[in-house]
């Protein structure tokens, strides 16, 4: 097996990743620039990479974050934004890479993670859980138009009726809008 160029051993993946096309890669990398467990601070990183004094800059912020530690108190709460972040991570999946293909599965993977909101909620603690199940909610009703009407109307029917968090209103601001048919 040859090289790439940058000398590394050739991934099995590479080629598959290849066919994803570049700016389907970049939005999916793009996902991943802020999150603060270390992938963040390789991908601004490797963002940056034509200016090694930006380059330098960000690494240099990151060994510091890792010197100085933080709280236990920031700590915990911080334990919450990222389990949270997990949730986004899933609608980020779901949209650039489910639904496309097979809007059918993202609107089940939707509503099971919809369904899922009061678990979300006992992990992410204090994490402010509105925007992202609002925008949970945007991608559901997206995927909805692509079942028939009387699925998505019984399925959004079923979600609103269990809001025990109230993070669910936005289905009930509008109708699922399906397709017409079976």
């Amino acid at each position: 097996m040859s090289s790439d160029p940058e000398g590394l051993p050739p991934h099995p993946d590479l080629q598959r990743l290849a066919r994803r096309g570049a700016e389907h890669l970049a939005r999916f990398i793009l996902t991943l620039a802020d999150d603060d467990n270390g992938i963040g601070a390789y991908v601004r990183a490797f963002m940056a990479g034509d200016n090694v004094a930006e380059t330098r800059k960000l690494l240099e912020a990151e060994m510091s974050d890792i010197r100085e530690g933080e709280r236990e108190y920031d700590y915990r709460h911080r334990r919450g934004d990222l389990h949270l972040r997990r949730v986004d991570h899933l609608l980020d999946a779901i949209e650039l890479v489910v639904l496309p293909a097979d809007p059918h599965a993202a609107f089940e993977l939707v509503t099971q993670l919809i369904e899922g909101d009061g678990q979300v909620a006992e992990h992410a603690g204090d994490a402010w859980l509105q925007p992202t199940y609002e925008r949970a909610c945007e991608l559901w009703l997206l995927a909805a138009k692509a079942v028939p009407t009387v699925e998505a109307e019984r399925v959004r029917s079923r979600l609103s009726a269990s809001d025990d968090y109230g993070l669910r209103g936005r289905l009930s601001d509008q109708s699922a809008g399906g397709r017409t048919g079976r």
